[in-house]
């Protein structure tokens, strides 16, 4: 259903200008579009560090990237509110830690890189406001969602810091058989690191927003780049129950560009062009996937 509606909002997007003009801006990207899925291998990169010091780094950086590849690729494609992919991670990770250790850590990822960018882009959002000009009713409405992620995501850092994740993750980890999970504090010097490489993430993500703005021909002023990534991140936080936010995300850069007075073909080429980065990130982490797994199940030759 929540798939549907997401098409249904994507071809309302595209049917509001001529397929020309929405080619021509597509055009106007050129072949240095490519550069976004690079840009989002270095917010990958700076992640897994994340992952990484939460596991304590007893498992190698190297493979807890392929881990998030692979694991992210299938959040990304499945339609499973971005989590189609956990199960696939807590299996690999079990690997090399306990059980319990594994789950406990990727909630602990998951709900603090969450907090980062609610943090993140609330402030920016806030600070942006007192420059855009928009609807009333629009800018109230963000200015009631920045606070509240910015108290939600304090709310988190301070859990994280409790035992609750922990015992969250000992629940979990029974369920998976674990005989004896043991409940482990994230440590406040732990978590600083951890946040310092989420919030590396955060700021890499706006590089993408910046890198098409410029393909675009579009200014690139550091407020409005801030501006357009807080207000994209808002509008999948919001609609997280569609795949995707299939549409969610295409309507926001038309409704984002309108405002600012930048062409609308230009907007779905934007949107277009992030979708695309999307799909291909998510992709090429299922094709790792499937190629490692044929490669572990292939039969070894004998002399």
């Amino acid at each position: 259903m929540f798939l549907l509606l997401g098409l249904a909002l994507l071809g309302y997007v595209l049917s509001r200008y001529p397929l020309g003009d929405i080619g021509r801006a597509c055009l106007r990207l050129g072949p240095w579009v490519a550069v976004t899925p690079l840009i989002a291998l270095v917010w990958f990169c700076c992640n897994t560090t994340a992952l990484y010091l939460l596991l304590d780094r007893q498992v190698s950086w190297w493979r807890l990237l392929r881990i998030r590849l692979i694991g992210d690729g299938y959040n990304t494609l499945l339609p499973l509110a971005g989590l189609g992919g956990e199960p696939l991670k807590a299996r690999h990770l079990a690997a090399f830690v306990p059980v319990e250790q594994a789950v406990t850590a990727l909630i602990r990822d998951r709900i603090v890189e969450n907090a980062v960018g609610m943090l993140f882009t609330s402030l920016w959002l806030a600070l942006a406001l007192g420059r855009v000009v928009m609807d009333a009713r629009v800018r109230a409405a963000l200015l009631v969602y920045a606070g509240l992620a910015a108290a939600v995501g304090v709310a988190i850092v301070l859990v994280v810091l409790t035992s609750l994740p922990g015992r969250v993750g000992n629940r979990v980890a029974r369920w998976l058989g674990a005989s004896d999970p043991r409940t482990v504090r994230l440590a406040p010097a732990q978590l600083a690191r951890v946040l310092c490489c989420y919030l590396a993430a955060r700021i890499t993500g706006t590089l993408e927003v910046a890198a098409l703005f410029a393909l675009l021909g579009l200014p690139v002023e550091p407020l409005t780049v801030l501006f357009c990534y807080s207000l994209h991140h808002a509008a999948g936080t919001v609609s997280f129950a569609i795949p995707g936010s299939l549409g969610v995300l295409e309507g926001t850069s038309v409704y984002l560009f309108s405002v600012l007075g930048y062409p609308g073909p230009a907007a779905v080429a934007f949107a277009l062009a992030r979708r695309a980065r999307l799909l291909v990130v998510g992709l090429f982490g299922v094709l790792l996937h499937l190629v490692l797994t044929g490669t572990a199940h292939r039969p070894r030759r004998t002399a």
